[in-house]
C-alpha cells in the first residue's frame, strides 16, 4: 500500500500455501522444512501494472522469527496460526533485489489470503507495524549487503 501520488501499490495473490512446515531451532527462531511458492501480480490503484504474474519461492532451510511483534501487541496478533505471510516477509527482507514496500504489501496480501490474524483490523495493525518499524531490519540487511 505504498502511496505513489494518489495511487496505492498492491498485490493480488494467485496462489499461496495456507501453511508451511517449521522446526524450532532456538528461542523464537524457526527453520522452514518445506518450500513455499507464492504467485502474485502487482497492482497500482486497483489495476494490474505488470502483465503476467511474478513468483516468490521460499526454499526449505530459511530461518525466521515469525514476525518481531512487540510484546504489548502479541495478544492481538497471533503469527503461529498461519505463518506463511511472516516467513515470506522475513525471506524478502533478507534477500537483495526486493524493495521493502513490496515485501510489506505482499505480507498484508498474504495475511488477507490466509485470513490470519482472524480479524482484518489485526492484519492492518501488523502491516502498519512493519511499515513503521521494519525500516531498521531492512536497513541492517542493506548495510550488511554493501559491506
Amino acid at each position: 500500500m505504498k502511496i505513489f501520488g494518489r495511487r496505492r501499490l498492491g498485490v493480488q495473490i494467485h496462489s499461496a500455501p495456507q501453511s508451511v512446515d517449521l522446526r524450532a531451532v532456538g528461542d523464537k527462531q524457526f527453520v522452514t522444512c518445506s518450500e513455499a511458492k507464492i504467485v502474485f501480480s502487482r497492482k497500482m490503484g486497483g489495476r494490474v501494472i505488470r502483465s503476467g504474474s511474478q513468483q516468490v519461492i521460499v526454499p526449505a532451510g530459511v530461518r525466521t522469527d515469525l514476525g518481531s511483534v512487540p510484546r504489548i501487541f502479541r495478544p492481538l496478533i497471533s503469527v503461529a496460526a498461519a505463518p506463511v505471510p511472516f516467513v515470506v516477509h522475513d525471506w524478502l527482507y533478507a534477500r537483495s533485489g526486493y524493495e521493502r514496500a513490496l515485501a510489506d504489501v505482499l505480507m498484508l496480501a498474504l495475511m488477507d489470503h490466509c485470513r490470519t490474524p482472524k480479524w482484518r483490523w489485526q492484519r492492518r495493525l501488523a502491516y502498519w507495524g512493519v511499515r513503521a518499524g521494519g525500516w531498521a531490519a531492512y536497513r541492517r540487511k542493506s548495510d550488511a549487503d554493501s559491506s
